[in-house]
């Protein structure tokens, strides 16, 4: 074993490098919930639901987990964040609340009138955090035409159904105005804000740009850094297919000059933040 963490619920063990889970019981099930990795280590375990248990136990070194390895359905900060479309506060709200289920489910469970709340800062006037889908735009931009309104207390005014995640919003920024989804907007989470330290490459494939991150290695060499959706596009096939599962001979060099591929979450961290997640499997180009 690797090592073992105790969590609030359950435990988690580690064997060569995979998270394997012991549950233990909450209010409404029989569960893996940490919630100081949720805290501390959005890239960490943070959630696993009662049904990922469902004929996944296996057995390492004489112990039987409920599952783990590369076929448990955990769930990270991130991976939280990202069901809640990067909105912090429906996120914390969620991870507060799931103690069985999938989380997928809760949010299936609620009505745009419930997640309404969480987009309470979207306002005429408001500045925002636009999270543009294609990966070129993304900032900050304020509102200046918006469908529906809330109170003081938060609660929707006039008809509740002018709000739903897909309802247009006006942003404009000094150069520019879009029509956007309300689900791609959040508030402007200080981090977020890119520091001018930062170094960015562009590469345009398919008729679409992808930004990538530049980050240094222990020897003062640059890595590019890439999204999980950029190497989609690079390679559509698996490593099995012909020509490797590469959209074309142009995608495979471009593949082999990217260091890392990850999730367009880590890719808004700070150089110091993005260079611990890859550490996580490539400790030794920065220690």
């Amino acid at each position: 074993m690797d090592n073992k963490r105790i969590a609030g619920i359950g435990e988690v063990h580690w064997h060569d490098g995979l998270p394997y889970f012991l549950f233990g019981q909450s209010d409404n099930g029989f569960i893996f919930k940490d919630e100081e990795a949720y805290k501390n280590d959005w890239n960490a375990p943070c959630y696993v639901p009662e049904y990922a248990a469902e004929d996944a136990a296996v057995v390492v070194d004489g112990i039987e987990y409920e599952c783990g390895g590369e076929n448990c359905d955990y769930y990270t900060h991130n991976d939280l964040l990202e069901l809640c479309c990067g909105n912090r506060e429906w996120c914390d709200a969620l991870f507060n609340d799931i103690d069985w289920c999938y989380p997928e489910t809760r949010i299936e469970e609620e009505d745009d009138t419930d997640t309404s709340y969480f987009y309470r800062f979207i306002k005429p006037g408001a500045k925002v955090w636009w999270n543009d889908p294609v990966g070129e735009t993304s900032g900050e931009y304020e509102v200046f035409k918006v469908p529906f309104s809330f109170n003081e207390q938060g609660e929707l005014t006039g008809d509740r159904d002018d709000f739903f995640l897909d309802a247009i919003v006006c942003i404009a920024s000094s150069d520019s105005e879009a029509e956007v989804y309300v689900h791609e907007l959040t508030p402007v989470y200080p981090d977020l804000i890119t520091p001018s330290s930062m170094r960015f490459q562009d590469y345009e494939f398919n008729g679409t740009t992808y930004r990538c991150r530049i980050v240094t290695d222990k020897d003062g060499d640059d890595l590019v850094i890439a999204s999980t959706k950029f190497l989609d596009a690079l390679q559509p096939g698996s490593f099995e297919d012909e020509n490797e599962g590469f959209a074309s001979k142009e995608a495979e060099n471009i593949y082999d000059e990217i260091f890392y591929f990850t999730d367009d979450t880590n890719l808004q961290l700070s150089d110091k933040q993005l260079v611990e997640v890859l550490k996580e499997d490539n400790v030794e180009w920065f220690d």
